[in-house]
């Protein structure tokens, strides 16, 4: 200190033009522009209070904060969609000003896009989008720009208006279906392909991947031509095949596991053996279907009593599982839609129906009651396999079917019940395969119910041992059996 007193010096007391108190401070933010001074006060040896106010010094000078965080692209990369660009997560210790929004396509500005969103066109399609924001922070300091992390490649929606494509086995073909529900088109398979068992999409629509249950997957382009196959080993019975990105999975129902082939999307010929696999739950042993979007798996079982829906984490680890509408009873295949991960939509093989679960992609226990259906199209009759390319325009499924759950299935236990009166619906078709299905169900009295109540019986005589729902012959017998069923009401 250079403070000298002849009197002695006290204690010294700190008062800053900052308002601190310590010996000792450390500019910030609100000095900067300010002159800053300290006064010093003591009580000398005599008793008198002394005090020194020293020269100020400033102004404060700025020291730029860099600012933390980007900007975050939210929407779906596909033509006719519009990105938002959300400056949330970007501080600035300086202060943050009014953001300007710059967009790039494969890193090259667009011209006039200048708001903080995007209306992605037919020329972005094939690319990827960024977004990069500047400001003047609260000291004058320009930030930026600030740039995104990228969107996936943008894609184009199918020219067909094509939603949802699901494979016939008995018919070998691929039917398309609309976001409405409304059947569109159907296309003949490569004749090598005689079992399809699943079906699966790329994001957007342009491939499509079917697995036979003789050990092949067969490779489509949007126009059903083939683009190849291959042959997979070490799989028992497939029963679902799976799609993102590169990778490619296939759930197998003899050894009730799943298995990983990565880079299998962009295989088009030759034999591979799987990169891993992971077993299935004891609770998860008739896997009829499998979706994922490369975070997670869901699978679809469909047993004689509870048929459900476990969701697993893309390593393989139980994330939990829940129970499907007992009006689902014959679950064949299930789908998600990639770009926008929330629904979950299960095709059913007895009900020749597709079933839409709201919102059930989170979910992980309890049980759900479907929110929607529509019906598949009159020869769309053995439904093994359902994917889904591209989002639903409207994203909510008022243009599908809503159930009216008080004549469907009130509760799911009450629809488990094996007597037609249980459940009834205002679609004669609808409530014929759900008959059809709750026989099926109970295959040790079946024969029996059947041919009390029905008159009829498998040409074998061997119905309970013969007739399963996954049997071929139920399939055959089932518009028999709707005959004795009209034949019946009929008197």
């Amino acid at each position: 200190s250079t403070i000298a007193d002849a009197d002695g010096l006290g204690t010294f007391s700190y008062l800053w033009s900052t308002g601190a108190t310590t010996p000792a401070i450390v500019l910030g933010d609100a000095d900067v522009g300010s002159n800053i001074s300290v006064t010093v006060s003591y009580t000398d040896g005599h008793g008198t209070y002394e005090s020194l106010t020293s020269a100020a010094v400033g102004p404060v000078a700025n020291v730029n904060n860099s600012p933390t965080g980007i900007p975050v692209i939210s929407g779906v990369a596909q033509n006719g969609q519009t990105l938002t660009a959300n400056t949330g997560g970007i501080s600035d210790a300086d202060g943050l000003g009014e953001f300007t929004f710059e967009w790039l396509r494969n890193d090259a500005v667009i011209a006039g896009a200048s708001s903080n969103t995007y209306l992605l066109s037919d020329i972005d399609v094939g690319s990827q989008i960024r977004v990069q924001v500047s400001y003047v922070d609260n000291h004058g300091t320009t930030e930026g720009p600030i740039t995104s992390d990228p969107t996936g490649t943008v894609t184009d929606v199918l020219s067909s208006g094509t939603k949802f494509f699901v494979v016939d086995q008995s018919r070998r073909r691929t039917f398309e279906y609309g976001a409405d529900g409304s059947a569109l088109d159907n296309s003949r398979l490569d004749k090598e392909d005689q079992g399809p068992r699943g079906i699966a999409a790329s994001i957007d629509g342009s491939t499509l991947w079917v697995v036979d249950q003789k050990g092949e997957v067969f490779v489509y382009d949007s126009e059903n031509n083939s683009l190849g196959s291959w042959e997979f080993e070490g799989v028992d019975k497939a029963e679902g095949i799976a799609v993102h990105g590169d990778d490619l999975w296939i759930v197998d129902r003899g050894e009730d596991r799943v298995y990983y082939f990565a880079d299998g999307a962009l295989r088009r010929s030759e034999k591979a053996e799987p990169t891993s696999s992971f077993s299935l739950v004891r609770g998860n042993r008739n896997p009829l279907g499998i979706t994922t979007d490369g975070e997670h798996i869901w699978v679809v079982n469909n047993t004689k009593s509870t048929d459900k829906v476990f969701r697993y984490s893309i390593e393989g680890e139980l994330e939990g599982s829940w129970q499907i509408d007992t009006a689902n009873a014959s679950p064949t295949g299930i789908t998600i839609d990639p770009n926008d991960v929330n629904d979950v939509w299960i095709v059913d093989a007895i009900s020749d129906h597709v079933y839409q679960y709201v919102g059930a992609a989170e979910r992980t226990d309890g049980m759900q009651l479907a929110d929607a259906q529509f019906p598949l199209a009159e020869n769309n009759r053995n439904p093994q396999g359902i994917a889904d390319p591209r989002p639903n325009s409207t994203g909510t499924a008022s243009s599908f079917h809503p159930i009216d759950k008080s004549t469907i299935s009130s509760s799911m236990s009450a629809a488990r019940s094996h007597t037609p009166a249980a459940r009834t619906s205002s679609d004669p078709q609808l409530t014929r395969d759900l008959v059809f299905a709750e026989f099926v169900q109970d295959r040790k009295t079946a024969r029996r119910k059947l041919d009390s109540e029905f008159g009829w019986q498998s040409p074998d005589a061997q119905f309970e041992s013969e007739l399963v729902r996954t049997d071929a012959a139920a399939y055959g017998e089932r518009d028999r059996l709707f005959s004795m069923i009209e034949d019946s009401d009929d008197h």
